[in-house]
């Protein structure tokens, strides 16, 4: 299997000026600009995708990105209880690292349980 190319802002700014119209250029970029994602490997990775399958039409890119969001948020949440955490945690971490572990997940839901649907979903 072959590596993944590593993917920058400046292959997506040079895949936009080769797609869409130079006006759109700015349009074109503070949509792409309100992708989130957990680094920027990742967001321009999915930038990039979103172009490609958008062929240089403004409208199609408003509809693959909507298209992603909705279709990623209608998918079930899996519940999951403080106790399956738990048996994870020690499952995957060694015992020392148990605390640590938690503590971060527990920063991480109430970071999360604090934003609009919305905000929680653009960060994936």
């Amino acid at each position: 299997m072959e590596p993944t190319p590593k993917v920058t802002r400046d292959d997506v700014e040079q895949m936009v000026r080769r797609d869409f119209p130079a006006e759109q250029f700015e349009k074109v970029m503070s949509i792409l600009d309100e992708i989130k994602k957990n680094s920027d490997d990742a967001r321009a990775s999915f930038q990039l995708n979103i172009l490609k399958l958008s062929h240089g039409k403004i409208e199609l890119l408003h509809r693959n990105i909507d298209a992603f969001y909705t279709n990623f948020a209608a998918q079930p949440v899996p519940q999951i209880t403080r106790k399956q955490v738990e048996r994870i945690i020690h499952r995957d971490f060694p015992a020392e690292q148990f605390a640590e572990v938690a503590a971060i997940l527990d920063e991480y839901g109430k970071k999360v349980g604090s934003m609009k649907p919305t905000e929680s979903s653009l960060l994936f």
